[in-house]
């Protein structure tokens, strides 16, 4: 013995050396590699080979292998056994040598495929391998069909039949065989049969005829037979191969379907489908309850063979998922299956009920109506617990249909009766007069509108003829139409009488009216039905309408300087006023009834008016006015005109398109002059600018140059009269001494005068630069300085946090400097200072603002403090240079803001600011 792993097989293979094959365990997966084998496959063939093959399928014969792997996948799948006959091939001169393959594939605990075992003995060659395997794969397909299939000779006799047959028979197919029809079903003659088969013979057809056969079980089956001859290949009859389809159901179904469609109360219907489940499915209990959709219940309809004390119990159900089987399958919409009442968790509250009843399972379905909406519920109740097979979930499908058509038929009765009571209602309140007559002409209906139009009452008219109420005049051709109206073939017919109709009031009063008049037939007898509308409301309208129409027209064709046309939907003119032919040349018999561009050159523009024409008549709205040039046809004229399309409307639909162009180019030439001359003061506008520009960046140049031209003897003054200081101070008296400490402020205050200036000049040219700036931590940090620099005072100062703004941040912190150094200043008489810093609304605008309690300033100089050199204070009182102002409102300017300043002498002072 060989083990292909290499290891001891002794314990699971001992003894098998001794079998007549090869006995062999592996994968059964292509190439079925083995992992243990009793001998060496060559043993087969009487060769000697100790080398062990690792695949098995590495023998079979090419043609063969296919067949075997399909085999061994088929047993894999199922986890079953295979047999199979096939060739191992030899390897040295290929000699074929049949076999036998017996197998089983294992299955481990998780179901999946495992090893394959098998013993391979060799066999005796077929006499036709390939015509065995054929007849075995019929016989496996014919047996693989649900319908009964049998086969008979030509006189009669069973010669065979498949599985299903049998079972229907309940017969074994070998004790079928050579009997005949009188035979399987007794009391039935074979007569039949053998006039069936000998029509098949003869006609080379098929035959089909149903029949009703009672099977094993005792019950009655419906089954159509569908019989056809089968022949030899020189063809000569063999015998006749019948197929048999059970039509039980869609016989039932039909017979039951007659018996809804009759008159009978719903109740009586719904029982007859009820009894019509239980017989196919006997033992078992059938019922229906119908939804009520004001309370959403259930309530029960039909179940001849439930109890009154289970009725009463069950009868009214909510829906929900716990209303058990019925509420719960209409809640879900789809089949509740109760395999077991005695333990399903729906049936806890009913329980001891159902089974006291016999109940010991429940599958209920849903009824729907057409449309989808749920009807109600159909519940079967069987006497042994278990889930519907394939048969009885059909039945319980097909009783749900026809308790539905059942159901939706009685609601269709009702809402006819509703609908024949709305239309009497509707009849009488229809502002239109109705009055049907029969053949005669008679009337049979007079309604309300009828009694108000023809001032008589229904009971007067009803019984009266028609003529009654024609104009004498009109009797004659009335009654000749009438007649061939009612002469004519069809059944319905619908026609209008229009134009020169008129009625008769019981006053004698005539009157036009329109009618339309239709033909129908009750139980043979043909009535007329005229709907009749008094036009003499309409008939005024309408000549109000075309004398409004007439006026317009008028107006179109009479407005000057306005060229007016009107265009079908693919732009051929129906109107053309006078001013279109003083505007374009073009009469209007030439442009009437041609398209548009044949009257006017539009050029590029013609595709472009024709969509939008297009488009007004689609949405209905106006579109422009458009300026667009033009060319005359005749004379080749330029034109410039404005447009305007507007629909004209004719019962709720565009019923033409019109134009009104007006001549602008006149207006065009002007414009045309005025962008010249704009364009000539841009240019010179332009060429001033580069002069001014030039001018500022010599005023710069100057300003520096002053600037240090000035400092150089500014510096020398200072510096001289503080040597006469510091040298001759003692040889001058104090007045001496004071003209030099004057002399040296003014040189001083000079110094920082131009110094001002020139800051002022360059915040004018600096490029801004715009960012987030922290003006809180700017004001903070100043205040601070500030108060560093003088630590004789006690200064208040509160500084509102987080205010953020955007700008250029060296040029806020000037504003903020220059406003925090003069409420510093401005408070330094007071022993209380106070300085606040903070933001406010105004006027919808964020504005940041600087307050004191200080000196203060008249109010009506403040709109003066902003302008350069401009002092409210003496120097004396208060240093500076009136620049500093002026420098805040240059840099709230650049950023789009504006500063303004409000005070009270002695009061102190507010600057306010915002930025753009």
């Amino acid at each position: 013995m060989i083990n292909q792993t290499g290891t001891s097989t002794t314990d699971t293979l001992a003894g098998l050396d001794d079998l007549p094959g090869l006995v062999y365990r592996g994968s059964p997966h292509p190439p079925r590699r083995l992992t243990q084998i009793s001998r060496s496959p060559a043993s087969l063939f009487d060769e000697h080979d100790d080398t062990p093959a690792g695949s098995l399928d590495n023998w079979v014969h090419p043609d063969d292998l296919p067949r075997v792997r399909a085999a061994v996948a088929e047993a894999a799948t199922c986890g079953g056994r295979f047999a199979i006959n096939y060739r191992l091939v030899r390897t040295a001169d290929t000699r074929e040598i049949w076999v036998r393959d017996c197998g089983t594939v294992a299955r481990d605990a998780d179901g999946r495929p495992g090893d394959i075992a098998g013993l391979i003995v060799t066999i005796d060659p077929p006499a036709d391998q390939r015509l065995i395997d054929e007849r075995a794969l019929l016989r496996s397909v014919i047996d693989a069909i649900p319908d009964p299939i049998y086969f008979k000779s030509p006189n009669g006799v069973y010669q065979g039949c498949n599985h299903a047959f049998a079972h229907d028979l309940g017969l074994s197919e070998a004790s079928i065989a050579g009997r005949t029809d009188g035979d399987l079903f007794p009391g039935r003659s074979s007569h039949a049969a053998e006039q069936r088969a000998r029509m098949v013979f003869a006609t080379g057809r098929a035959q089909t005829t149903e029949q009703v056969l009672t099977r094993a079980d005792g019950r009655v089956a419906h089954m159509e037979l569908v019989e056809t001859a089968y022949s030899a290949p020189d063809g000569r009859m063999l015998g006749i191969i019948g197929v048999a389809r059970d039509v039980t159901e869609r016989a039932l179904t039909e017979a039951l379907l007659h018996t809804v469609a009759s008159d009978h109360p719903l109740a009586e219907l719904l029982d007859a489908v009820m009894r019509f489940v239980e017989s196919q499915a006997p033992g078992a209990i059938a019922s229906v309850m119908l939804l009520d959709p004001a309370t959403h219940r259930l309530q029960f309809a039909a179940g001849p063979s439930l109890s009154a004390e289970f009725v009463a119990a069950m009868g009214d159900v909510a829906v929900g998922p716990h209303g058990g089987c019925c509420g719960a399958a209409c809640h879900r919409r789809e089949l509740v299956v109760v395999d077991d009442i005695a333990t399903d968790p729906l049936w806890e509250a009913q329980r001891d009920l159902a089974l006291r009843h016999g109940l010991r399972a429940c599958w209920a379905i849903p009824i729907f109506s057409g449309n989808g909406d749920v009807l109600g519920a159909l519940a079967i109740y069987p006497s042994a617990p278990g889930s519907p097979d394939d048969g009885q979930q059909r039945l319980v499908d097909t009783a749900a249909r026809i308790a539905a058509i059942a159901i939706e038929r009685r609601n269709a009765r009702r809402a006819l009766r509703e609908t024949s009571d709305r239309l009497a209602a509707l009849v009488d309140s229809a502002m239109d007069a109705i009055v049907t007559v029969d053949a005669n002409q008679n009337v049979m209906l007079f309604n309300d509108a009828a009694e108000k139009m023809f001032g008589l009452r229904a009971d007067q008219a009803l019984g009266q003829p028609i003529s009654r109420f024609i104009p004498a005049r009109f009797r004659e051709r009335h009654d000749t139409s009438f007649r061939a109206f009612a002469g004519g073939n069809a059944d319905r017919l619908h026609t209008s009488l229009s134009g020169n109709v008129f009625g008769l009031r019981a006053d004698g009063e005539e009157f036009p009216m329109e009618a339309s008049v239709s033909r129908t037939r009750i139980n043979g007898e043909a009535l007329f039905t005229a709907i009749i509308r008094d036009t003499t409301e309409r008939q005024r309208a309408e000549q109000s309408l075309r004398e409004a129409l007439a006026r317009f027209e008028a107006v179109i064709e009479n407005t000057p300087l306005v060229a007016i046309q009107g265009m079908t939907r693919d732009g051929i003119v129906r109107h053309w006023n006078r001013a279109s032919t003083a505007m374009y040349g073009v009469p209007a018999e030439s442009a009437v009834g041609r398209h548009f561009t044949a009257s006017l050159d539009c050029g590029e523009e013609a595709s472009e008016i024709s969509r939008e024409i297009e488009l007004v008549y689609d949405t209905g709205r106006p579109i422009g006015p458009v300026e667009w040039p033009a060319r005359r046809i005749g004379d080749g004229k330029s034109l410039w005109l404005v447009s305007t399309l507007f629909p004209v409307f004719e019962r709720g639909e565009v019923s033409e398109v019109f134009c009104m162009d007006v001549d602008i180019t006149t207006r065009k030439l002007a414009e045309a002059s005025v962008l010249q001359i704009n364009n000539e003061l841009e240019s010179r506008v332009h060429q001033r600018t580069a002069e001014l520009q030039a001018a500022l960046d010599e005023l710069e140049s100057f300003s520096y140059s002053v600037s240090h031209d000035l400092r150089a003897p500014l510096r020398g003054i200072d510096g001289y009269a503080q040597v006469l200081t510091e040298d001759y101070g003692k040889c001058l008296d104090e007045t001496g001494r004071s003209h030099l400490a004057r002399i040296r402020n003014a040189a001083q205050r000079m110094a920082a005068l131009i110094d001002d200036l020139l800051m002022l000049a360059q915040i004018s040219r600096s490029e801004l630069r715009r960012e987030q700036v922290d003006l809180s931590e700017i004001a903070q940090r100043w205040l601070l300085h500030l108060a560093a620099l003088d630590d004789t005072r006690r200064v208040q100062w509160t500084v509102q946090p987080g205010l953020l703004a955007q700008g250029d941040p060296a040029l806020l912190e000037l504003v903020l400097q220059n406003l925090l150094d003069n409420a510093w200043k401005f408070t330094g008489r007071r022993d209380d200072a106070r300085i606040q810093f903070g933001q406010r609304d105004v006027d919808g605008a964020r504005a940041f603002y600087v307050t004191d309690n200080g000196a203060g300033f008249d109010p009506a100089y403040a709109g003066r403090m902003f302008e350069p050199f401009q002092r409210l204070h003496h120097a004396s009182q208060f240093p500076g240079t009136g620049i500093g102002l002026a420098t805040v409102h240059r840099i709230v300017t650049r950023h789009g803001g504006r500063v303004w300043a409000e005070s009270t002498p002695d009061r102190g002072a507010t600057f306010c600011f915002t930025l753009g």
